[in-house]
């Protein structure tokens, strides 16, 4: 599959990854350079480019955002700005994927969650994403739509902010001690890379108006991969339990259901310790 692939938020975390790996696919890859917010310049910048395919990445993608304006303004008012200029060319892209996440599903009690069972977020940032599918599913009749709801993921660039880069920091400074929340919660803690290829196989299979989860359904514990980068460099860190890192009503395991997402094709396989071993040492 060969063409012009239009990324936005291509110089984030995921972003780089994605650029890198759709032009190994031999994809023209154009990264967005206009602001969301700014409609008239963003839809200046698809007439020139003529995308046949699009990924929305950009997104403000922390849970504890303090400015909740700029969050939704940016989430889902850049969506539909993005929405309504890709629906305004004269050569519409044969498919736009639409980045949502897995924190729609929110704090129900359930650990294992497929395309089918009901959001309920419980964060802004949840609920601003959920209000994008919401959106997103206005254009569902004018443009090929595919919405894609990462589980946890993690890899080389990842900021510190989140708790698999701050643990890597540690480690690799040979830190004493380290002060995390609760560490036997259980997240799947997939590679940005296999997320990467699970995107662009649903620019070419995804099937339009549909919802992916993006997963493998492996959940591992804070505590395990305290363990397994403990034995990459044998280096023992004291974990220092800080009750400010907790959050209130937490769910003990959150993953997905690949069943749909394994219908796409077959994937890369990327073992945990390998991921952690890449950041080690990148």
């Amino acid at each position: 599959m060969i063409g012009r692939l239009f990324i936005t938020g291509a110089q984030g975390f995921t972003g780089v990854h994605l650029a890198q790996l759709a032009k190994s696919y031999q994809f023209e890859v154009i990264e967005a350079q206009a602001n969301l917010l700014d409609y008239e310049a963003l839809t200046n910048e698809l007439e020139v480019c003529k995308p046949e395919y699009v990924i929305h990445l950009a997104a403000i993608s922390s849970t504890v955002s303090d400015n909740q304006t700029l969050l939704y303004e940016t989430n889902v008012v850049g969506s539909l700005n993005l929405l309504r200029a890709l629906n305004s060319l004269s050569n519409k892209p044969n498919k736009v994927l639409m980045i949502s996440s897995a924190h729609v599903y929110g704090n129900t009690g359930q650990e294992i969650f497929t395309e089918e069972d009901k959001p309920s977020p419980f964060n802004h940032y949840g609920v601003s994403k959920l209000s994008m599918e919401l959106m997103a599913g206005q254009f569902f009749n004018q443009l090929p739509i595919v919405i894609a709801r990462p589980f946890n993921y993690t890899g080389v660039g990842h900021h510190e902010g989140f708790v698999v880069p701050k643990i890597i920091k540690h480690f690799k400074h040979k830190s004493p001690q380290i002060e995390l929340g609760n560490i036997d919660t259980e997240r799947e803690y997939n590679d940005v890379r296999l997320i990467c290829e699970m995107y662009l196989r649903l620019l070419d299979s995804g099937k339009k108006s549909e919802t992916y989860n993006i997963c493998t359904g492996k959940a591992y514990s804070i505590r395990e991969i305290l363990s397994i980068l403990e034995s990459l460099t044998n280096h023992q860190i004291n974990v220092v339990q800080n009750s400010q890192l907790m959050r209130a009503n937490e769910l003990k395991r959150l993953c997905g259901n690949p069943q749909k997402i394994s219908l796409v094709g077959d994937f890369s396989h990327y073992d945990l310790r390998n991921t952690l071993d890449w950041m080690l040492h990148t």
